[in-house]
């Protein structure tokens, strides 16, 4: 390659970059205040110790799990999370009683610690699961890139936080508790219109790969965390950083090559190697394979979150519904992880080859059932590419179904019936390119292209090519 074609392929990236970022509002990264919380809280309550051997961390990992359930079976009865501003206040009301509750334990009254950790479960994962939701609004790039970047400013705060005292700690769980819900509600108000998913299905499959995929992943992180070394907190830090870094990366600089298959073979690869080279290379080093756990534990909770967004997206399935399930039975995998290590984990607190063994099947099991899941080899593409089914409505079935004969009929390319797909919708050029990272120019080229082999010269004549009106598409 030329010097004058790097110089070119480098000028097209910046400029992707700057694309990208400039369409992405401050407050939509405001997760990272939840997400912090629990960074500072969860680790808080370690010592508080309850009977039979659990500590207030068990308890509030319990209560978050049954927070998820029953968010998950309330899901969609009357609108989505992000939208229930009576239910966010509870919420953020129970993380500020919380950090309450923390600051008389961390001042000498031990009893603090339990309620500390069931209300704090429930603000906590009542917050996760409306920023979730807000995110799955849009399509799964925005989400990987909203959702990462929000984890990589939770990563540099903590940073920040290294070193300080109670106090402090204290003050930054309020401040933390009051972000969330402001950077929430302004972030609802400002989104447009047009960032809504697909559609609304009644039914409610139960996402059983993921939930085994990641109870498993989750089963096996703890084992391995429990049986390696300590990191020392910055490079704890770096190696949590690494995953949503090289996701951030890959969408900016190669959205079209960036597949949920690809997310999920690092996943899978990490994980592996985490669990198998202690086996391997017994002399390895644990501060390697605790480094390893972290990266892989972190790059399968992102896989969750994608998976579930795109399930969302491509199918109206409720986000709250998909990611509570997940949610709960990544919290039952932090428990059964900590008691199969107390029951195979070797006198020394080293990772037997027994318990290795045992963690890495499970994980390979149920990374091969996830990988049977139909769509996790293709593209991010706005169209959804599944086969029509009658659990969709009536609205959404015809419109896939007119898109699909134009498809046929006309021959467009893949990236001309994504687009036409979105203007079924009766999305604008301005909404299209932000949706799928590309310039407005490129996309009204595309449009250019579609209208000449449709044979059409207008949006009307197209819509009426397609049998869709402002009122819905006509069912054929």
């Amino acid at each position: 390659m030329t010097a004058a074609a790097v110089a070119s392929v480098a000028k097209r990236r910046i400029a992707n970059v700057r694309r990208v970022f400039r369409d992405i509002s401050p407050l939509l990264i405001g997760s990272a205040f939840i997400r912090l919380w629990v960074r500072l809280a969860a680790p808080a309550m370690s010592v508080g110790v309850v009977p039979y051997g659990f500590t207030a961390e068990n308890v509030f990992d319990a209560s978050c799990a049954a927070t998820a359930l029953l968010l998950a079976f309330i899901a969609g009865r009357r609108q989505p999370l992000h939208r229930q501003d009576e239910l966010l206040s509870v919420a953020t009301f129970g993380l500020l009683v919380a950090s309450a509750l923390l600051a008389l334990a961390f001042a000498g009254a031990p009893w603090a610690y339990i309620p500390a950790a069931i209300i704090g479960a429930f603000g906590f994962m009542t917050m996760s699961l409306a920023w979730c939701s807000l995110y799955m609004s849009f399509n799964p790039m925005r989400l990987v890139l909203y959702y990462c970047i929000a984890r990589l400013v939770s990563i540099a705060a903590q940073f920040m936080l290294i070193g300080c005292g109670k106090p402090q700690l204290v003050v930054a769980l309020f401040v933390c508790a009051y972000g969330s819900l402001h950077t929430l509600n302004a972030s609802v108000h400002n989104v447009a219109p047009d960032d809504r998913p697909i559609s609304e299905i009644g039914s409610r499959p139960f996402p059983w790969k993921l939930a085994l995929f990641m109870t498993t992943c989750e089963i096996a992180s703890i084992v391995a965390r429990n049986s390696g070394g300590v990191l020392s907190p910055l490079p704890a830090l770096l190696a949590t950083a690494v995953p949503p870094l090289i996701f951030v990366c890959g969408v900016v600089m190669e959205p079209r090559k960036f597949t949920l298959r690809g997310i999920y073979l690092l996943a899978c690869l990490v994980m592996a190697c985490a669990l198998l080279l202690p086996i391997a290379l017994p002399t390895l080093p644990r501060a390697i394979s605790t480094a390893l756990v972290s990266m892989g534990y972190n790059t399968a909770g992102i896989l969750g979150v994608l998976i579930a967004g795109s399930l969302s997206y491509r199918l109206g399935i409720s986000s709250v519904w998909i990611l509570g399930i997940t949610k709960a039975c990544t919290y039952t995998g932090m428990f059964l992880g900590s008691v199969l290590y107390n029951l195979l984990a070797t006198p020394q607190a080293s990772l037997s080859p027994r318990l290795a063994t045992i963690t890495a099947i499970c994980v390979l099991v149920s990374s091969c059932l996830l990988l049977s899941e139909h769509g996790l080899s293709s593209n991010w593409h706005m169209a959804p590419t599944q086969v029509v089914t009658d659990a969709m409505p009536d609205e959404t079935r015809a419109r896939l179904a007119a898109v699909a004969r134009a498809r046929d009929i006309y021959g467009l390319t893949d990236r001309e019936e994504e687009i036409l797909y979105l203007l079924a919708q009766h999305k604008k050029v301005p909404t299209i390119a932000k949706d799928m990272f590309i310039a407005q120019g490129t996309v009204k080229a595309h449009v250019q292209h579609i209208y000449q082999k449709m044979g059409v010269h207008s949006r009307t004549e197209l819509e009426h090519a397609l049998g869709v009106s402002e009122r819905g598409p006509k069912a054929r």
